[in-house]
């Protein structure tokens, strides 16, 4: 019974991330269209670049199919280093690769990027946009939601709309 159960909560969990990186997918290009880009950034392919290993990637690539961003193709990237990066628009790293969160800041400030993890308090810390899993309020369910630093995204030259704004989480 208990070796049932076990494999009921394993199926359970990994249907949950699966849907939980679909809907990252979902959110990563919501943001890119809802975001003032500077003048040097609006023109050619719309780049995302993802930083290790993330669920992400196949949903992301998935969504490039058939979406496009302000008119222009999407191209999904990975890479395993910030120095293997040559240009993008959104750089994005899972929780797994926080160790390098000050030197994606650093790119992200040089090179006009916009900059989204995960994991509570990432914003807190110079990430523009970070992914967070929260409990439901009583059904016991849990939902994906994001921190959204405007102070960060305007050192990146970025300026998320209202829409943003107000579906996220404030963080300074």
């Amino acid at each position: 019974m208990r070796k049932a159960l076990l494999i009921i909560l394993l199926l359970l969990s990994f249907d949950f991330m699966a849907q939980d990186a679909r809907i990252e997918a979902g959110l990563m290009y919501n943001f890119a269209i809802n975001t003032e880009w500077p003048v040097n950034k609006t023109t050619g392919d719309f780049v995302i670049v993802i930083v290790g290993k993330a669920k992400v990637e196949s949903f992301l690539k998935t969504l490039a199919k058939t979406k496009k961003i302000n008119n222009r193709p999407i191209v999904i990237k990975k890479v395993n280093a910030i120095s293997e990066i040559k240009n993008c628009h959104i750089l994005f790293f899972s929780k797994s690769m926080k160790a390098i969160l000050p030197e994606a800041i650093t790119y992200a400030k040089k090179n006009k990027v916009m900059l989204i993890t995960e994991g509570f308090g990432r914003t807190k810390k110079g990430a523009g946009i970070s992914f967070t899993i929260t409990s439901g309020t009583s059904d016991f369910t849990l939902k994906t939601s994001y921190d959204i630093n405007p102070d960060a995204l305007a050192k990146y030259g970025l300026k998320a709309n209202n829409k943003l704004l107000n579906l996220g989480t404030i963080s300074k």
